[in-house]
This record gives structure tokens, sequence and C-alpha cells, in this order.
């Protein structure tokens, strides 16, 4: 069961068993730490997983406040607290997820990927105690990202020599990136593109 406990600086902090999921004593400092990694200069909807203590998620409104945030969450007390925190939030959705999620949810997500071709930002801190249901979508979301890289390649007549059945090898991705960047059919690729081989390496 998690609870919900207050630093000295008046934050919420959810703990589950004794996992904080996000940062007990300095949930604002991981917040700016966990955005700067991205470059949302471009992007239009983004799509978090994990929502932990949602400072992540308030800074990233705030900084970015008419970009569309999809937040992703297992758990249903944490939801409710999201839910109570942003329900005066515009283009804010929160969705929970369940662990037996079945073909109908990631038939739409994936539809939801190929369409509005978000920014995937994982938030790890969140998912302790439920690493690998949560790595476990994040590879899925990942996988349908370089699926869709995969067939623009081939529609461009790419001839790359590169085993797509390897491609969930971090070493085989990255001699993809290199074939794909050194390649002068492909090279002119836009920043959007490229972006799906920085998602692997976060």
């Amino acid at each position: 069961m998690i609870q919900f406990l207050v630093n000295k600086n008046g934050k919420l902090i959810p703990q589950l068993n004794n996992l904080f999921l996000c940062s007990y004593l300095r949930p604002l400092s991981e917040a700016e730490k966990w955005l700067a990694q991205f470059d949302l200069r471009q992007a239009k909807d983004v799509l978090v997983i994990g929502g932990g203590g949602g400072y992540h998620i308030e800074l990233l409104k705030l900084k970015f406040p008419d970009i569309f945030v999809h937040v992703f969450e297992f758990r249903p007390e944490v939801l409710e607290h999201l839910e109570d925190k942003f329900k005066k939030k515009q283009k804010l959705a929160l969705y929970e997820i369940s662990t037996k999620a079945d073909s109908v949810f990631y038939k739409n997500l994936y539809k939801f990927i190929d369409e509005k071709m978000p920014e995937i930002m994982p938030f790890r801190p969140a998912w302790q105690g439920m690493e690998k249901e949560y790595e476990a979508l994040h590879n899925s979301l990942l996988m349908r990202e370089v699926n869709s890289l995969v067939q623009y390649l081939e529609s461009t007549g790419s001839n790359l020599d590169f085993e797509i059945r390897l491609l969930n090898e971090q070493k085989n991705f990255l001699t993809m990136k290199n074939l794909v960047l050194a390649n002068r059919q492909t090279g002119h690729l836009d920043a959007q593109i490229l972006n799906y081989f920085g998602e692997f390496m976060k």
C-alpha cells in the first residue's frame, strides 16, 4: 500500500514499503535533471511513463504549457493523487494501466504513437517495485517507434546492412544508427525521426 509522506519542505512524497517513488529530499531538483534529458522544442505531445509524486509533470507543464502531456501509471493510488494535483491543468491526460492490459489497449496505444509521434519520457524513480512491468511497457513503446523508423527507411529505398530481428540489442541498434547517419540516402533524416535513437540510450 502506498503512503504519502510530507518532507521537511512540505512536499508530499509517495512511499511503497521502503521505496520512495520520487526523491524524498529534493523532488524539484530531481525533476529538473529529468527534464534536462529531453529536447522538447518541436514536441506537441509527450508520453510520460511513471507518475511518482508528480513534480516532474508539474515542471514539464510549467516550462512547456502548450505541449499535451499524457501520463501512464500502473498504481491507482498514485493516479488518484495526480488527478487531484492536476485537476485544473489543461492539455494533460492521465491513464491507468493494468498489468493485464490486453491487445486492444496496445492497439490503441500504438495507433496513438503512429499518429502523434510523441516524445517518450520514462520517469524511472516511479518504477520502483514494478520495474519489470514498466520496463516491458517502455520497451513495447520504443519497439513500436523503431518499427515505424524501419518502415520509413524501407519506403525510402535505403539499402542498409542491418538485421532487424536483432533490433532490441543495443549494440546492433547503435550499428543501425551509424549506418543511417553515414548513408547519403538517409543522412538527411529530420530531427524527429532521429529522436528514435535517443530513446534507446536514456
